[in-house]
């Protein structure tokens, strides 16, 4: 655990120690210590959480299980998240002002954002994407004047929002008193264990990302499932090739709503925006090598097109695999909000990622505790 000392040690004596356990009196008890360090991490950890929502009971609660443990493990990920989620309701609001007379609050661009916005199927629902209602907006499809028939209304999310004031409350109270003891000690020139210094680690990655979703709803237990306005056949398959995945759809086929997807990232819209300017890139190239392919047999002489003929099946087989094969999906890990970097917080943004990736809490602790 690292050197735990009573807190009038002369700190010569007991920096380099290490002790077992340590009764609660005369001084700082190993009881009292990890008590403190395990209720502060808790605290940073679960409190922090507005999970997307889900109809089933079992996928909610998962999912929070899920997002408790990446935020257990890497605190870093889950801010980059709170970070992305942010950046897509910022940019919500604008794209909607000409339709909404500029009344979309943040708290509305993150409920649809958290697939809290759904519209029947035959089947069962499907969720509409940030994208598809901005879509439904401009295409004078729905007006902003019945969004409360939706579940848009502050009111109405805000009932459905389940944030305790209590418990952040106690998280802050808990939160300060923790960092009041470690600078106390610091100003005392009396070491930190490294649970101390592990715990100080999720801190300010909390406090970040209790910042960027402080005005977004938590624990919504039930979506907003609509009716979509009627449609044309060509409108309806716009609105449709809008949607990032149908993943998180509820229609009963397989992979949506699955107990392995509780474990899957909430897709951004900029995903989908960067995936098709990709297929459209990768569509104009193949046929750019078709039309050459064309070209080059059509300047062959008589005798060499009927050779070319001979041929011909096989070169438009060839063509017709290059096509797949340009068009097969790649394995991402990750995405980033291009935006960010056009954003007024792009020097946080910056900043964030040399913290996130340089000093991890794990490495935190570990530096501190050896120069203590």
């Amino acid at each position: 655990m690292g050197t735990i000392t009573s807190p009038d040690a002369s700190p010569s004596h007991t920096a380099g120690a290490l002790v077992g356990w340590m009764p609660e009196s005369g001084g700082r008890g190993t009881l009292t210590l990890v008590s403190s360090c395990s209720l502060t991490i808790f605290l940073c950890t679960w409190v922090v959480i507005h999970p997307r929502v889900s109809k089933r009971p079992t996928i909610r609660r998962l999912h929070k299980l899920a997002l408790f443990l990446k935020t257990l493990v890497g605190p870093e990920l889950i801010a980059v998240e709170a970070l992305q989620e942010w950046s897509q309701a910022k940019k919500m609001k604008p794209s909607c002002a000409p339709f909404t007379g500029g009344q979309l609050k943040l708290i509305q661009a993150y409920f649809i954002g958290m697939l809290a916005l759904r519209y029947r199927t035959p089947d069962g629902n499907r969720v509409i994407w940030p994208s598809q209602y901005t879509w439904l907006l401009e295409q004078g499809l729905i007006t902003w004047e019945h969004h409360a028939c939706w579940g848009l209304s502050v009111g109405d999310i805000s009932d459905k929002s389940n944030a305790d004031g209590t418990v952040k409350l106690a998280a802050l109270v808990q939160v300060s008193w923790f960092l009041a003891q470690c600078i106390m000690r610091a100003a005392h020139h009396l070491p930190l264990s490294q649970l101390e210094s592990m715990t100080m680690g999720y801190i300010p990655l909390s406090a970040v990302t209790y910042s960027l979703w402080w005005l977004k709803p938590k624990d919504i237990m039930t979506p907003s499932i609509v009716d979509l306005p009627a449609m044309s056949e060509e409108q309806r398959t716009i609105f449709e090739d809008m949607a990032v995945s149908n993943e998180f759809d509820d229609e009963g086929l397989e992979g949506q709503d699955t107990l392995w997807g509780v474990w899957h990232l909430t897709p951004r819209v900029f995903e989908k925006e960067a995936e098709d300017v990709r297929r459209q890139e990768t569509l104009e190239r193949s046929l750019q090598e078709v039309e050459e392919r064309s070209r080059r047999r059509s300047k062959a002489t008589s005798q060499a097109l009927e050779r070319e003929r001979a041929g011909s099946s096989d070169n438009d087989e060839e063509a017709s695999v290059d096509l797949p094969d340009l068009l097969r999906k790649e394995i991402v890990i990750s995405y980033w909000d291009p935006d960010l970097y056009r954003s007024k917080i792009w020097p946080l943004s910056c900043l964030m990622g040399i913290v996130i990736w340089c000093s991890p809490p794990h490495l935190l602790a570990f530096q501190i505790s050896n120069t203590c």
